[in-house]
């Protein structure tokens, strides 16, 4: 490890690796470190390989406490090669002990230890959900360096998978009310990221709840997790008539929303796949705001717009006479609205 040639230094570093978890002791982690410290590019990757390699067939307590020690260091290669290890090395190495050290580098350390520690933070995955994390992660969505913006904004995407999701959307939409429109935005985007792994009913509520009227880029990205679920929902989850509901209420003071964001055909087939009558209110309303006809047939269903029309075929004839009644009532709500407003 002290050979005056570099490829020799790097071999040693690669030959240490392979050894796995038993070449961690005392003085091959200082030699390792030494080795970070004082080399290129090549060896500075085989060093943070090898310790990766250390903590592969299992948790090494030695090596992540060495890396601990690291992060505190004054150099500054040294502490990019400890968080490169921590990042690697991941859920493995999400203690308390560590958080907290990525948690004191997003605080005080400089721009690189801030985006690595986000980028460590993240490869922890659900096990680094706690607010201070996620408050962690909000603040360095404030500043405007591209770099951290990024590693943050992914940091909070990777926290959020699995179980983590509510947690971290709860935290975010808690972070929006009151600022400013830039920080807004930016925070949207993380949700945007989100979508496909977080458009469950519950994050639906939550969303629903909290959109403001103001903020139209909001309004954006609740259509996508309103599409995003609704086309998922007949694999993923059920969706009950209280939401269903309020998704109306929603749909029905959205000018912005037409069936490009969800097809009235693909509400129909939710109606015929579940029989829930509570669907079709808003699939009426859905047609009226895209100036859509329905007409009943012997089969089934015919849509028609611009001219053009298509037919679902509907086999259980107790689904269109259903599908009737609704729309009988719901025309006479109109109406009485109508004779409200014009009084």
């Amino acid at each position: 490890m002290e050979d005056e040639y570099e490829i020799v230094r790097t071999i040693a570093c690669i030959s240490l690796g392979s050894m796995g978890a038993k070449a961690a002791t005392p003085v091959v982690i200082e030699a390792l470190l030494s080795a970070i410290s004082n080399g290129n590019g090549g060896i500075v990757r085989a060093a943070t390989q090898a310790f990766v390699n250390m903590c592969e067939n299992g948790f090494t307590e030695d090596v992540i406490a060495a890396m601990l020690n690291a992060l505190r260091g004054p150099d500054q290669f040294v502490r990019a090669g400890a968080r490169g290890v921590l990042f690697k090395v991941g859920w493995k190495a999400a203690t308390l002990e560590v958080i907290s050290s990525m948690l004191e580098a997003i605080r005080d350390g400089d721009l690189y230890d801030r985006k690595a520690a986000c980028e460590a933070l993240g490869m922890m995955g659900e096990k680094a959900v706690m607010p201070e994390v996620i408050a962690a992660m909000l603040h360095c969505m404030r500043d405007d360096d591209d770099d951290l913006l990024f590693a943050a904004r992914q940091g909070l995407v990777e926290i959020s998978k699995n179980a983590a999701t509510l947690d971290v959307i709860g935290g975010i939409l808690e972070a929006m009310r009151g600022e400013d429109w830039w920080y807004c935005i930016k925070l949207l985007k993380v949700l945007e990221d989100m979508v496909e792994e977080a458009a469950t009913p519950d994050v639906i509520v939550m969303l629903l709840d909290w959109v403001p009227d103001d903020l139209f880029s909001a309004s954006e990205v609740i259509r996508k997790y309103l599409k995003e679920m609704l086309y998922g929902c007949t694999r993923k989850f059920h969706i009950g008539a209280d939401l269903i509901k309020k998704i109306h209420s929603y749909i029905a003071h959205d000018t912005q929303f037409d069936s490009d964001v969800i097809s009235i055909e693909h509400l129909l087939s939710l109606y015929i796949h579940s029989g829930d009558s509570a669907w079709l209110p808003l699939i009426l309303t859905l047609g009226l705001l895209n100036g859509m006809a329905l007409t009943v047939v012997n089969d089934g269903i015919k849509i028609h717009k611009g001219g053009e029309a298509q037919d679902i075929d509907v086999a259980d004839r107790s689904l269109i006479d259903r599908l009737v009644e609704v729309f009988k009532v719901e025309k006479i709500k109109m109406m009485n609205q109508l004779v409200v407003y014009d009084g």
